[in-house]
């Protein structure tokens, strides 16, 4: 999810018309009638305006909790346009599934109500928020799965048990809107609502108990989420902790795939007599992104570089940059580069250009 925050346009779009058709019943009642959806008279209209007609206010705030807490979570994650085919396609397989499996109750009344398009949103959300805990009671959180798999057993048990004789309920709406959200979160490969965040939480968790289980824990979490530089710098810090160079230097050479020039793991890749575990061109490249800022570690990693055989293309450009980043502060270092340079460079371009290098004396 985009880390800014954004407003559910939609949803807020979707409440607002359902809450608009409620007091257009109120109005004019016959809107039930004449709007919701009829097995024996089907069609895509008042299949698609029977969503937004609720049997009262208990069934419409009901409804439109439900649509506020998930809908919104889903509208921001997975976009606009997604949403919106998640929700009236879960809403009209929700009707489908009604029609044919309800068949052999009695019921006169038009099928109404926005239910099968909540249950198809609760759907394509559980499919990322299985794991994540929610609150019930006080101390007391159970997971999304818990929480959906009592939901989805409630729905099937009331296909089969009518309590108190009550058919007004279509469970069959809610079964059908549920699977085509599941169905949906596959075909468009929802993205990771809930699991980055758990993640993050579980590597919350580790924190508190030991280093080695913090180390794990930021492995596991990039083996998820590759391109996590927190789960990275947990990594490096762990690892530091422990003083397992082994894993400090895999997990430091990982935050520089993620982020090259950053100066930390650069710094202590110098320290440890390790920067050279990255290649002459990406030492060159890091230098020159922190060169403005961090001229020093520029110059250290560029010395580097001056290890090469005489004959590596990289030694003269390295050697050129240092005589740029050293003249001004530290003359006679800049100096010695230079004289490598008249010395095995004497036809290279590079030593034309250190020639002409502005010098502050």
């Amino acid at each position: 999810m985009n880390a800014r925050r954004r407003v559910p346009y939609v949803t807020l779009l979707l409440i607002a018309g359902n809450l608009a058709a409620a007091f257009a019943v109120l109005v004019q009642p016959d809107l039930v009638a004449t709007g919701g959806f009829k097995a024996s008279d089907p069609s895509l209209q008042t299949a698609l305006s029977s969503l937004f007609l609720q049997a009262n206010l208990l069934h419409l705030l009901g409804n439109m909790v439900f649509l506020a807490a998930v809908g919104a979570s889903v509208e921001l994650a997975t976009g606009s346009v997604r949403y919106l085919l998640v929700f009236f396609l879960s809403g009209v397989c929700g009707i489908v599934a009604h029609t044919i499996m309800a068949t052999g109750v009695e019921r006169t009344e038009p099928l109404i109500g926005a239910s099968g398009c909540v249950a198809g949103l609760i759907g394509y959300y559980s499919a990322r928020y299985m794991g994540m805990k929610v609150p019930v009671a006080p101390k007391v959180s159970v997971s999304v799965a818990a929480v959906t798999g009592l939901w989805l057993i409630l729905q099937i048990a009331g296909t089969l048990v009518h309590i108190s004789g009550d058919t007004s309920i279509s469970y069959w709406s809610h079964i059908g809107g549920f699977a085509c959200g599941l169905l949906l979160s596959v075909v468009f490969r929802t993205p990771d609502l809930g699991q980055h965040s758990l993640s993050l939480q579980r590597l919350d968790e580790m924190n508190m108990r030991s280093p080695a289980m913090r180390l794990e824990a930021a492995k596991l979490h990039l083996s998820k989420h590759p391109k996590d530089l927190r789960g990275a710098r947990e990594w490096v810090e762990a690892a530091h902790v422990m003083d397992d160079h082994g894993e400090e230097i895999a997990a430091l050479l990982t935050t520089l795939r993620l982020l090259p020039a950053h100066p930390p793991s650069l710094e202590r890749l110098c320290e440890m007599g390790e920067i050279g575990r990255l290649s002459v061109l990406e030492r060159r490249h890091v230098a020159d992104k922190i060169k403005a800022t961090d001229p020093d570690l520029a110059a250290t990693i560029l010395i580097t570089v001056l290890a090469e055989p005489v004959d590596s293309p990289h030694r003269p450009e390295a050697l050129l940059e240092l005589v740029k980043l050293r003249w001004d502060t530290k003359r006679q270092e800049a100096q010695g580069y230079l004289s490598d340079l008249e010395t095995n460079y004497a036809q290279h371009g590079a030593l034309e250009v250190a020639r002409r290098i502005p010098r502050k004396d």
